[in-house]
């Protein structure tokens, strides 16, 4: 797969704060087609307020906190960066009721289509 260069450091930064970071949903989808992803979405066993942290020199939008999702913007480029996570049940068949965070992608992944 061939992550941009921008993706590619915002993993690493990541990583290299000692947590998981990797890309997932439709970018991945997209690769597979051999079409051109229109954006990337992470998941990390870091929280929003570690990534807010992390990226602190970056505008880091609260776009989901209670979901685990914030938004970083680079270069006028928005990244979705998502906790790992375990949903509770859906009520209205698009957004949990609750999620746990989890340090395990594995479990994250079982959410995902």
């Amino acid at each position: 797969m061939i992550i941009p260069l921008t993706v590619h450091k915002i993993l690493s930064k990541i990583n290299s704060c000692g947590y998981d970071a990797y890309t997932v949903g439709g970018c991945v989808r997209d690769i597979l087609m051999e079409k051109s992803p229109c954006d990337w979405d992470i998941a990390t066993s870091a929280t929003p307020d570690e990534i807010q942290r992390i990226f602190s020199q970056y505008t880091v939008i609260p776009t989901g906190i209670k979901h685990g999702t914030v938004t970083l913007i680079i270069d006028n480029t928005p990244y979705e960066i998502t906790t790992f996570r375990i949903d509770g049940s859906y009520t209205d068949s698009r957004h949990p009721e609750d999620v746990t965070f989890s340090n395990d992608i594995v479990e994250d992944l079982k959410r995902r289509d």
